[in-house]
């Protein structure tokens, strides 16, 4: 039952790996602008900043090691809230954003273990802890594209549109990896100090 479980679950991880390594792939190769055209960020991100593939393949096996060790029907029950789990956050505006989805889903199979069948997944999401799964590269991306379509028609030149922006990017994925909050009020009060400050000093 445990190798058919294990066949199965890997299965369904290796979908949300591949799905969200296309997702990032996509994300870096677009331009930053609205259609516009604009300069594309260079965003330099410490090691120890970037989604390490360690994390999710020790939220995997956690996962696995916590099915195990539930019935047949709870295994099928809670593997399948996994992928709805996804599904939602690769839809979700800030979970995509600033989150690894495929982290997510596999450390919601702990939360959902650990805390019984209530309370409703989205809402288990807005109190879980998934720390571990925030993702300084997707947040960077983010935060360069919305910088960037605030000041792209002020009168800077391109090379002050990416110094500007890459420090909005580079200190909001280091802002938000130590102080992560699931409310879109926090981001918006850290992107605009961010741009404050990064239109004065772009360090």
């Amino acid at each position: 039952m445990i190798c058919a479980l294990r066949y199965t679950f890997i299965a369904l991880a290796g979908f949300l790996f591949f799905s969200t390594a296309s997702a990032v792939a996509q994300e870096q190769t677009a331009a930053p602008g609205s259609g516009m055209g604009g300069p594309k960020p260079l965003i330099m991100l410490d090691e120890d900043e970037k989604a390490p593939a360690k994390t999710k393949e020790a939220q995997l096996q956690e996962a696995l090691n916590m099915l195990s060790q539930l019935p047949p029907p709870a295994q099928t029950e809670v593997t399948q809230e996994s992928t709805k789990v996804k599904n939602y956050c690769d839809k979700n505006h800030l979970l995509s954003n600033f989150y690894d989805c495929s982290c997510l889903s596999l450390k919601f199979i702990k939360e959902r273990i650990q805390t019984g069948p209530e309370p409703e997944f989205t809402r288990l999401i807005d109190t879980g802890d998934f720390d571990v799964c925030v993702a300084p590269p997707q947040i960077a991306g983010y935060s360069y594209k919305r910088c960037y379509d605030v000041i792209f028609l002020e009168k800077m030149t391109d090379k002050d549109v990416e110094n500007a922006c890459g420090c909005v990017a580079r200190n909001m994925a280091r802002s938000y990896t130590l102080t992560p909050r699931r409310n879109i009020r926090y981001i918006d009060r850290m992107f605009s100090s961010n741009m404050l400050r990064c239109r004065q000093n772009p360090i």
